[in-house]
């Protein structure tokens, strides 16, 4: 049953579907690309940055058509292991560039969490992709079908922690939950396409625009959403003594 599906998806990423699903996925990742931007302007990024930035994902787009396009990045026979920790190794440089960087550290830091989460809602375009991709037999049905349901609840979520907090909501459950699930939906993806399915697929199958871009952006996303609501949790709680101490003062 395997070996069927192996030559199924084998003979379909030849075809004019594979064609327009590589498209489509290229294309989500230069939106996704241009979100990013437009969330780095609104919250006070200067144009010598963003330049930078729009020159960063260019060339890594490039990159990854001449890497994954030309099958130039792996081996055929990569290990499950190899190929996962050559995951593990982008998501970490990118979501290190987000945090620790000074120029975009600084500017993230800004940025309204409302932003942050709504760029997720860009998923739900990459979870229908997913969802035609096993229609058209170039996914494993099964995985096609919960990676794309996971992509789209992760983006209902998110964009719905996202508008709550912009009306002023203090819904913090709903910020925590959104980016934990989106979180946990690209590792449980980023595992079982690394251990379970890339015999299947293989290490150049048009998912891996969205293994090495979207996905570590994503992440990224999410941890600079978590890492302000810890420090919104550690500000309040620092401010709470002096709240509780100013009527005892004017008591006396």
């Amino acid at each position: 049953m395997n070996n069927e599906i192996i030559t199924q998806i084998g003979t379909s990423l030849g075809s004019v579907e594979n064609l327009f699903c590589t498209g489509y996925i290229i294309t989500l990742n230069l939106v996704l690309a241009g979100f990013i931007l437009e969330v780095l302007k609104r919250s006070g990024a200067g144009k010598s940055l963003r330049v930078g930035v729009a020159t960063v994902f260019a060339t890594w787009m490039l990159l990854l058509g001449w890497g994954i396009g030309g099958h130039h990045f792996f081996p055929d026979n990569i290990s499950g292991t190899a190929f996962f920790v050559i995951i593990i190794t982008v998501v970490a440089v990118v979501a290190a560039t987000m945090l620790f960087f000074p120029p975009i550290k600084r500017v993230l830091a800004n940025a309204p969490q409302e932003l942050l989460l709504l760029t997720q809602g860009l998923r739900v375009f990459f979870g229908a992709g997913f969802l035609i991709q096993a229609a058209l037999g170039l996914l494993p049905l099964r995985f096609g079908i919960s990676d794309g349901m996971t992509h789209v609840i992760a983006a209902f979520l998110a964009l719905k922690a996202g508008l709550l907090f912009a009306k002023g909501g203090h819904n913090r459950f709903e910020l925590w939950f959104a980016n934990l699930f989106g979180l946990l939906d690209i590792v449980v993806v980023a595992l079982g396409i690394s251990f379970v399915l890339l015999d299947v697929m293989t290490p150049y199958h048009n998912m891996m625009y969205v293994v090495f871009f979207a996905a570590p952006l994503f992440l990224g996303l999410h941890l600079v959403s978590i890492v302000k609501l810890v420090q919104t949790s550690r500000e309040q709680a620092a401010s709470l003594p002096q709240s509780c101490a100013a009527p005892e003062r004017g008591a006396t």
